[in-house]
């Protein structure tokens, strides 16, 4: 190992154990052994393979001693760097596009995201005070589009915290990420038995929007994520804040799933009796209970299906419904055929027949990122012995793979999806399967849903370019390949991709230009 390795190994191991002491130490040997080096300069230009500073790893770390200073107080307040490389750390992003406000905003440990948080921003602040040239700490976003903001609200943070990171930056509250809306959003979308509703009322004081959708990238509306997380405390502090707020939920309750299902279908089907409860108080009850979703199943019917006595008891014709009832009517109330869950029939493989030609692509993409936000919105669904059994899918449907069967390891990533539909490795794998099979119209389905359930990830841009440079999409083909490679620049597969969809876009560019110089020249002789 190279020396100047070594220090940078010494100095981020040092942070990430946040240990202060040890790491000012390495900082002030490495300066003394090179006289044209600041401790400034180590701080802000050793980067590890990520970019990330000692910074960003001091804002990971978690103190071993509670009650020594912790080490991003030391790094930001002991006074022995100068203001101006205090807020070019601050403002450094890793590879992904995280600063450290960001890292520290998604501590597991709540109290200790509040500390670091308040640091932060307090010395972020000074030159924002100072000078109108520096951008707000809180609306610096993310490659997916996240805030500060967004973070600490996925990671259940202290009302103290979600105001100190609005206050450094106010638009980040409405400000919808790539990755699956708001703030609010992702702090609905977390399942039980967390209980994040400090955060979702904090959110709610700052001005975030209970209706907040966006149409674009159909991302339903916070109270539709809670529902679909399952999490019925969430879903009844939203309500009941409408209510006292007087706000009018009829877009989010208009807002309908694929399949026709609707926030009560949702709640019925997952049995949140609290949320329910409260949903069917403004509400025509026997219009909303026999309301009928795509697969003919209204909420009753998906109450009882379940064995749901409390939400049949809610849903069932009449007044004062008892609980023998309500057990009664489960009892006698049967379904000719078994439908699958609300997730399964939102979330069905593409067919395996092979679409026509005249395929709208774009079309395509756009139903592909569709089901892609409905598969976040409901992820929560699914249980671990169905991950498990999706993994032993994933295995079989690799072995196959390995065969070149492409045809069986297809069908063995789809009933992987079928019992897993988050993994964006199966779509992953379905799409390779699809392209060795000739059908990249469903390639580039599967790879565009690998992309959203997991935007940071190469292998699934790569899926894209793939299936784009196949279909001759030669530009589209190329940026999906780019975007890939600002994740992985060292990988010399999308570097060779990338070369090879802008070799052929280039050549269609130029034979285009010529068949239209052909073409005028023909008509001048004319």
């Amino acid at each position: 190992m190279s020396a100047e390795r070594a220090f940078l190994t010494r100095l981020l191991e040092s942070a990430l154990k946040g240990d202060f002491l040890q790491l000012k130490t390495a900082v002030e040997d490495y300066c003394r052994q090179h006289d044209d080096i600041t401790a400034s300069d180590v701080l802000t230009q050793f980067k590890d393979g990520k970019r990330r500073t000692a910074l960003h790893f001091a804002c990971q770390s978690m103190p071993v001693n509670s009650e020594e200073e912790d080490i991003v107080n030391q790094i930001l307040l002991s006074n022995w760097l100068p203001d101006s490389s205090l807020q070019i750390m601050l403002r450094i992003k890793d590879k992904e596009g995280l600063t450290p406000l960001m890292l520290a905003a998604q501590l597991n440990d709540r109290w200790l995201t509040e500390k670091r948080v308040m640091t932060l921003i307090q010395v972020g602040s000074k030159a924002e005070s100072s000078s109108k040239t520096h951008s707000k700490l809180g609306l610096a976003r993310s490659h997916t589009g996240a805030t500060a903001l967004h973070y600490a609200a996925g990671s259940g943070a202290t009302a103290a915290t979600i105001q100190a990171i609005y206050e450094a930056g106010h638009v980040a509250v409405k400000t919808s990420s790539r990755q699956g809306g708001t703030p609010l959003h992702w702090a609905c979308a977390v399942a039980p038995p967390k209980n994040y509703s400090e955060t979702i009322q904090s959110l709610l004081d700052c001005g975030a929007g209970i209706n907040a959708s966006d149409s674009s990238q159909k991302i339903p509306p916070p109270l539709i994520m809670a529902i679909a997380a399952g999490n019925d405390c969430h879903a009844k502090l939203l309500l009941q804040q409408a209510d006292e707020r007087e706000i009018d939920l009829t877009p989010t309750l208009d807002f309908k799933l694929p399949g026709d299902v609707t926030a009560i279908h949702m709640a019925a089907d997952m049995n949140l009796v609290g949320a329910l409860a409260l949903l069917m108080d403004n509400n025509d009850k026997e219009k909303v209970a026999s309301k009928k979703n795509a697969e003919g199943l209204s909420p009753l019917d998906l109450a009882a299906r379940e064995g749901h006595v409390g939400c049949v008891m809610l849903l069932m014709p009449g007044d004062n419904i008892s609980e023998q009832d309500a057990r009664a009517f489960i009892e006698n109330h049967s379904i000719e055929e078994i439908k699958p869950t609300i997730l399964e029939t939102s979330l069905k493989p593409p067919s395996n027949s092979r679409p026509s030609e005249n395929v709208d692509s774009k079309h395509t993409e756009e139903d592909a990122e569709e089901k892609a936000v409905s598969v976040m919105a409901a992820a929560a669904e699914v249980r671990d012995s169905r991950k498990k059994v999706a993994q032993e899918l994933k295995q079989k449907g690799n072995g196959y793979f390995a065969e070149k069967d492409w045809e069986a390891a297809a069908k063995s990533y789809s009933e992987a999806i079928e019992a897993d539909p988050s993994d964006a490795t199966f779509y992953s794998n379905r799409s390779a399967c699809y392209m060795n099979m000739a059908r990249p119209e469903d390639a580039l389905f599967d790879a565009v849903i690998a992309r959203h359930l997991r935007p940071n990830w190469p292998k699934a841009a790569y899926r894209m370019a793939v299936a784009r440079l196949e279909l001759g999409r030669f530009e589209d083909a190329a940026m999906s390949a780019w975007e890939g490679l600002q994740q992985d620049q060292e990988n010399d597969e999308l570097r060779s991709l990338l070369q090879k969809c802008v070799k052929k876009g280039r050549k269609e560019h130029q034979e285009s230009r010529k068949k239209q110089t052909d073409g005028d020249e023909a008509d001048s002789l004319r």
